[in-house]
């Protein structure tokens, strides 16, 4: 079996670097259970319109707004109907499936992983499951415990968010006490490195590519005067975590490439203080001072948090007509393009998270129900010599013009209700494979032709 490389789920890489509350919402509590931490009281997932039309089956049917997807909304797909077990059919009528039960155990809680749990448990509800959730406080033995305590409560799969230094442990743990469960923030791997389950991802080296080289595009297009020999690419980065690491070497690798002319630098946020929006002006600030011969900017992020400042710096100093500003990711942005106040931040390569989270619990409740297994699940998309497969989770260029119907689109596909905004109708990218570059360097919707 191939040995484990380090790709991991980029927004959950995350957690421990922006936890902003300390535990989590425990909907269910089983006897005995851990106690949840004091903090944040989250409200209700909000409950999700589901159309009463039954399907033959969970692969079978089509839902409503995908007429031209085949039977099982999703994304990459063959012949092999155990392709569509990791998409989620929120039209499905699960009345006749059993009830399970589902725990998401997390090692620490913030924002993001409200959101999974809110999301997830809206689709145990659907499926007339159980779902309950709770935090770890970052401690590694509480972690240990509550994985072995569910396990006596009858929970029939567990989501365990996990750091990389003990995962060949829970793994040994689940497999010792015949747990089916799903890693959430790394790809699962035992002691010797081998990958032991199927996993969702986003392909980090080349989402940095496709910044930067959209980025460099819309300058070309939209500067008169731009010059790249007198032009700096600067990279907002963190050198800690694989996931960001990997989206700079794809930047650098736009810049060699595309605009070879150019200043290139790649900085650390951790090194130069830290991971807010401050520190981003400040790196942006270090680098005009110390270049004043160049005239043009194309600022790149590896995430949301240190765009912000680097938006206020360029206000503050008139760079504008000058400049573009993007990142990977994107929530940060949407208030700004809903106030539109996003000045030169111009897009965001942006991957809605519930795609992520929707593919991760069907995966797991494919398992529990026995509809296929690991090692069948998602052929199509599996490396040749590996056990398991991986699904890349697709992006898109969002922009002020097509963010709300994109993220409208999130719900439609997934039957959740994050966003208040109508879809059009239009399809978009599932999985890396559907997306397809437009001559202007758009990431554009699905050609329904290639999906039958």
């Amino acid at each position: 079996m191939k040995k484990f490389i380090a790709i991991t789920l980029a927004a959950t890489l995350c957690l421990s670097l922006f936890a902003c509350s300390g535990g989590g919402e425990t909907t269910t509590t089983p006897e005995s259970a851990p106690p949840e931490s004091d903090s944040g009281s989250p409200p209700e997932s909000p409950d999700s319109e589901i159309s009463p039309e039954a399907n033959p089956s969970p692969v079978g049917g089509k839902v409503t707004g995908f007429e031209n997807f085949p039977d099982g909304p999703g994304g990459r797909r063959s012949a092999n109907a155990s392709d569509y077990f990791g998409f989620w059919n929120p039209r499905y009528d699960y009345s006749n499936e059993p009830s399970y039960k589902f725990v998401f155990i997390s090692m620490a809680w913030d924002n993001l992983t409200q959101r999974m749990a809110d999301n997830w448990k809206t689709m145990a509800e659907m499926a007339g499951s159980e779902f309950t959730s709770t935090s770890c406080d970052s401690n590694i033995e509480t972690m240990i415990s509550n994985i072995e305590l569910y396990a006596t409560q009858g929970y029939d799969g567990m989501m365990i968010n996990v750091y990389d230094a003990i995962m060949a442990r829970v793994v040994d743990l689940c497999a010792e006490n015949d747990i089916t469960w799903w890693s959430i923030s790394e790809v699962a791997h035992d002691s010797d490195g081998n990958i032991v389950m199927p996993y969702v991802v986003t392909n980090s080296k080349q989402w940095g590519y496709d910044l930067v080289r959209m980025e460099i595009e819309w300058m070309r297009e939209n500067v008169a005067d731009f010059d790249p020999s007198k032009t700096m690419i600067l990279v907002e980065s963190l050198t800690t975590i694989k996931e960001f690491t990997d989206r700079t070497e794809g930047a650098e690798r736009a810049w060699r490439e595309l605009l070879p002319e150019a200043k290139f630098e790649a900085s650390d946020g951790l090194a130069e203080g830290g991971i807010t929006p401050e520190i981003g002006y400040s790196m942006a600030a270090t680098r005009f001072t110390a270049n004043p011969d160049v005239e043009y900017w194309i600022y790149a992020t590896v995430m949301d948090t240190f765009t912000p400042g680097i938006l206020r710096f360029v206000e503050e100093n008139g760079l504008d007509d000058r400049c573009i500003i993007s990142c990977c990711g994107g929530d940060d942005v949407i208030p700004m393009f809903e106030a539109g106040t996003n000045g030169a931040w111009r897009f965001t390569l942006m991957g809605d998270l519930s795609m992520r989270f929707n593919s991760a619990f069907t995966a797991l409740y494919a398992q529990v129900a026995g509809w296929c297994s690991f090692e069948e699940m998602w052929p199509d998309s599996r490396v040749p010599g590996e056990a398991y497969s991986g699904i890349d989770v697709a992006y898109i260029r969002a922009t002020p013009e097509n963010y709300r119907d994109y993220l409208a689109f999130t719900d439609a596909f997934t039957g959740l209700d994050n966003y208040p905004w109508e879809w059009s109708g239009k399809l978009y990218p599932v999985v890396y494979s559907d997306m397809e570059p437009f001559a202007n360097g758009e990431l554009g919707s699905i050609d329904p032709s290639t999906l039958t």
